[in-house]
Formats: C-alpha cells, structure tokens, sequence
C-alpha cells in the first residue's frame, strides 16, 4: 500500500506573486534567475523525515523519473504545498517555478532524484537569492511504499519551497 508524504503548512502574504507570464513570452525573453538554483537534489538517496528513514536505489530513482515522463506534466513548484490543496485560495496555489517535462527530473547512480532544468517565477529568484532567503528549503511531497522499516518513494506528486521541512538534517 502506498502512503502519502509531504508537508502541509498554512498559506501566508509571502505566497503572493505576480501575473503568470505566458510560455511564448518566458521563451522570447529569458528571465536573469542569476543565483537561483537550477539544479538541486529533490530526493535524497538516504534522508530522514518526521516519520522515519527512507531510501532509495538507482532502480526507484529511475522508476519515479519514468513516472513523471510518462505523465508528460511540467510539474510545478509551489509554496508549502498549497497547489495540492484545493481549500486554497487560487492566489496560495500559484507555482514559484516549474521543472519542465521531460527532460527536467534526473535519477543519479547513487539513487537520488534530481531536479536539472528549474524555470523560476523571477520574483521568487530574487527570494531565494536574498540574504536571508525568504524560503530556505524546499519539500518533496511523494508517494512511498515500506519495506525493511524503510520508506521507499515510488512517485513525486509536488515540489514546495517551505522553510519548514519535513526532511531532517540542515
């Protein structure tokens, strides 16, 4: 059976944004994200969540990247996971950045999941590349199934940025 894992936190002011710009327009006029990271692990191999350890091998990392390509969905990249909750008002569930599909998740050798190509909403970059950040960390929301006291993801549902994590360490 599969079990749901993720972080659900309230909405706030901070989730607020600007206008979506169209997809034509991202394209003809690239957005400067300069410090905004593009490439950053969603999935650990081996990490620790407020319910327990989890791990994966090449072969699960593989499998959820072959998910997410086979749904053929950029997915979305939100804020506390508000896009998943549809109480939300519609301006809580806006997307802060989007992994383009296919091409935008990786599966690494050591079974971690990768995020490679992230297009950010750019006021969101400057967010994350102020000094403080106004979101630190970012939260994986999945699917898992248990085995041998591990908890081993099976499909990446969402991807919120949050600055509190489930996930442990710093």
């Amino acid at each position: 059976e599969d079990r749901l894992a993720g972080n659900w936190f309230g909405t706030g002011d901070t989730m607020k944004q600007g206008p979506y710009r169209a997809a034509a327009d991202r394209q003809a006029n690239p957005i400067d994200v300069k410090g905004a990271p593009q490439v950053f692990p969603v999935l650990p191999a081996e990490f620790t969540t407020d319910d327990g350890p989890h791990k994966m091998t090449y072969e699960d990392a593989l499998a959820i990247v072959a998910l997410f390509e086979k749904r053929g969905v950029d997915m979305s990249i939100d804020f506390d996971h508000a896009s998943t909750d549809a109480s939300a008002p519609p301006e809580a569930r806006v997307a802060a950045g989007w992994i383009p599909c296919p091409g935008g998740l990786e599966a690494r050798e050591d079974g971690s999941v990768w995020a490679v190509s992230v297009n950010w909403d750019p006021k969101v970059a400057v967010w994350l590349t102020d000094d403080p950040p106004k979101y630190r960390y970012i939260s994986p929301w999945y699917t898992y199934r248990e085995d041998g006291g591990f908890a081993i993801p099976q499909r990446l549902v969402n991807i919120a940025l949050t600055n509190n994590p489930k996930t442990w360490g710093c």
